[in-house]
């Protein structure tokens, strides 16, 4: 098989977390990292060494899987800039690997909450019947799979800036409730960022 096929799916966010930090620290001071990473983490693979090497050695490398990441894992929506966005892409790879399950909200069947990881766990989202998805974050990136049908918000930095948001809170309302009403469930971003 090819080696890309046998990369565990956990390893990958922890692998491509530290493979981004790489990018964004001098040459010379990636060799500590790489040190403190095997003597945290076990020995690497050689796929592992040869991903390190070639980030290393190419500034255009770094870039590309920097790019990749950050549209992968993020929306371009935000007007934060590319640090905010790169910064969003590594907490996203770190939800998607430590907090994957929407939580069931209490005496509401219909309804559950969770993290950005929860929403890119798509085995979980169908085995709990969720059939709509309510993103609020300013830079998750939404529509992720045809199976769901999915209201985006943007622009909600936190409860201040949801006073300028009650329409899209009514849309949210009748959304879950329509999704009730088919017989479906909801799952919302808990936390708005």
């Amino acid at each position: 098989t090819n080696s890309y096929q046998t990369v565990s799916t956990m390893k990958l966010p922890l692998l491509l977390t530290f493979t981004l930090s790489l990018a964004l620290v001098p040459i010379e001071a990636s060799e500590d990292i790489e040190v403190r990473y095997l003597r945290n983490k076990g020995e690497m693979s050689s796929m592992d060494n040869t991903l390190l090497s070639f980030l290393r050695e190419s500034s255009y490398g770094r870039n590309s899987v920097i790019d990749w990441i950050v549209d992968e894992y993020t929306s371009a929506s935000s007007d934060k800039g590319m640090d905010h966005l790169f910064d969003s892409a590594i907490e996203a790879i770190q939800f998607s690997e430590t907090d994957g399950e929407p939580i069931q909200v209490k005496d509401h069947d219909f309804l559950f909450v969770g993290s950005v990881g929860a929403s890119r766990n798509q085995d979980s989202l169908e085995k709990n019947g969720i059939t709509h998805i309510i993103n609020w974050s300013n830079t998750a990136k939404c529509n992720l799979f045809d199976e769901f049908e999915y209201l985006c918000i943007s622009g909600v930095h936190g409860n201040k800036s949801m006073e300028k948001h009650l329409v899209d809170l009514d849309n949210a309302v009748d959304f879950v409730e329509a999704a009730r009403k088919s017989g479906g469930s909801t799952w919302t971003k808990q936390s708005i960022s």
